[in-house]
C-alpha cells in the first residue's frame, strides 16, 4: 500500500537530503521511478556512494540531487563511475574540480559517454580547441557544438 511502502521510502528520502516539500515534489515529477525503489535497497546506496566518491557534503549532495532528480536512478558503477573516471582522466580535473563542476551542474551525469562525450572530446582534439568546450557545451544540440568549434558537422556525427 502507499503508506506502508512509497511513504517510508519518500519520508527517508526527504530526511537523508534535508528536502522541503518542494524540493521532494521536484526529486518524485523528474524521476517517478523513486516511488517504486527501496530507500535502504536502492536509494540509500547510491547516494553513499556518490557522497562518498565526490566527497560531497549532505548540502552539496542535496545540491546534486535536486539539480539532477534522475542521478539516483542511475546505476553508481556501471553509469556514474566511468564518467567520473572520463572526467578526471580526459580532462584532467582534480577531485576538488570534478565535485565544483558536478555540484554546480549535476546534469552533467545524465549525458551518454559513448554518443556525446566521447565523440564531441575525439572533435575537439581534432578541431585543436579547448577540451573543456565538451563540458561547458554539453547541452547544445550537436550541429550548434560542431558550428561553434568550426567542425563540419559530419565530425561531430555519433553512431
Amino acid at each position: 500500500s502507499f503508506e506502508s511502502n512509497i511513504c517510508p521510502s519518500l519520508t527517508a528520502l526527504q530526511k537523508r537530503l534535508s528536502l522541503d516539500e518542494t524540493q521532494l515534489r521536484k526529486v518524485v515529477v523528474a524521476l517517478p521511478q523513486v516511488i517504486g525503489l527501496s530507500f535502504e535497497s536502492n536509494i540509500a546506496p547510491s547516494l553513499a556512494a556518490l557522497q562518498e566518491r565526490l566527497s560531497l557534503s549532505d548540502e552539496q549532495l542535496k545540491k546534486v540531487v535536486v539539480g539532477f532528480p534522475s542521478v539516483i536512478g542511475l546505476n553508481f558503477e556501471s553509469n556514474i563511475v566511468p564518467k567520473l573516471n572520463f572526467f578526471q582522466e580526459e580532462f584532467g580535473l582534480s577531485d576538488g574540480d570534478l565535485r565544483h563542476r558536478l555540484v554546480s551542474q549535476p546534469n552533467l551525469l545524465g549525458y551518454s559517454l559513448e554518443k556525446r562525450y566521447k565523440p564531441r572530446l575525439k572533435t575537439c582534439r581534432t578541431a585543436g580547441v579547448d577540451d573543456m568546450i565538451v563540458l561547458y557545451r554539453i547541452k547544445v544540440p550537436d550541429i550548434s557544438f560542431c558550428k561553434s568549434i568550426g567542425a563540419p558537422r559530419i565530425s561531430c556525427a555519433t553512431e
